[in-house]
């Protein structure tokens, strides 16, 4: 048995606070997460070849990449919209772009716009889709804003055990939350980090929505931080908020020393010889062509 699905406004909430709760701290660190995010970024770029004075949307821009590689990429006579959920993220992405005047973010979702039809050549998503409730809905509504002809290129997290640069501290973390009784997995197509993890259901919900040459590639994504103790800090800086509230309400306090110190523990497990920790992450590169 498998919980039930929360309603499309639930869950754009739950994600509203939960990125905005860390939006400090990808800040931070987000030179860090770069390290693995700019291959994938360069990847969908690759895919997509957006050229110049083409438009582009970038959903879940988060704090702006793809949408201001992609805004290079177009130059000053194309334009680049890259929305997100977070209003915090959001101001960050636009401060990050004051030199581009070409790209503009704007907080929502593809329903709150209501972007007109056939108004972008290129979709760009890195690492959103698989957080769209109502994902077949929101897949046609994304083809729908493409022109025909146009592209699309995502890249979402391949399965939970293929990316521990997410989810290796929940290994450590999620016994201590669950009580002795953990909860029923949720169903199959519910909004979460491992949603689209599978190739083949992905190329099937492309193809459903209307896109033509899909493709899914796995590929590899270059995450490493200088040290288990970095990795640590890492992790607590970018724990949502409704963890540390469980971790709270389970062990007392979130900086319970045993949790991080298992935490590091099993970043020691990634140790490499010159000392880094090295996570490389499975990611599905999915792209398609707006059917007519």
């Amino acid at each position: 048995m498998s919980m039930p699905v929360p309603d499309r406004a639930s869950v754009l909430d739950q994600q509203r606070q939960t990125w905005d709760s860390v939006s400090e701290g990808w800040q931070v660190w987000r030179e860090t997460f770069e390290r693995g995010g700019a291959a994938v970024t360069r990847a969908l770029l690759d895919l997509s070849a957006p050229r110049p004075g083409e438009r582009v949307l970038d959903v879940g821009s988060g704090c702006g990449e793809p949408a201001l590689s992609a805004a290079h990429a177009v130059g000053a006579d194309g334009r680049v919209l890259g929305i997100d959920i977070s209003p915090a993220m959001t101001e960050i992405a636009r401060r990050r772009a004051a030199d581009l005047p070409q790209a503009r973010f704007e907080v929502g979702d593809l329903v709150d716009l209501d972007l007109p039809e056939h108004s972008f050549d290129v979709v760009l998503s890195r690492w959103a889709l698989m957080f769209l409730p109502e994902r077949a809905a929101a897949l046609r509504a994304l083809h729908a804003v493409l022109v025909p002809g146009g592209r699309l290129a995502a890249a979402v997290w391949g399965p939970a055990g293929e990316a521990p640069v997410v989810g290796l501290p929940f290994r450590a973390i999620m016994p201590r939350v669950q009580g002795p009784t953990p909860p029923p997995p949720p169903p199959p197509d519910a909004p979460g980090p491992y949603a689209m993890a599978d190739p083949e259901r992905c190329h099937a919900e492309l193809t459903a929505a209307g896109f033509v040459d899909v493709r899914v590639e796995r590929v590899r994504a270059p995450f490493w931080v200088e040290s288990p103790e970095v990795f640590t800090a890492y992790t607590r800086a970018l724990l949502p908020e409704q963890v540390t509230a469980m971790l709270r309400e389970w062990l007392g306090s979130a900086d319970d020393p045993g949790l991080w110190a298992d935490v590091a523990a099993l970043a020691e497990e990634y140790r490499a010889a010159d000392g880094t920790v090295q996570l490389p992450s499975t990611v599905l590169l999915l792209s398609g062509v707006a059917g007519k």
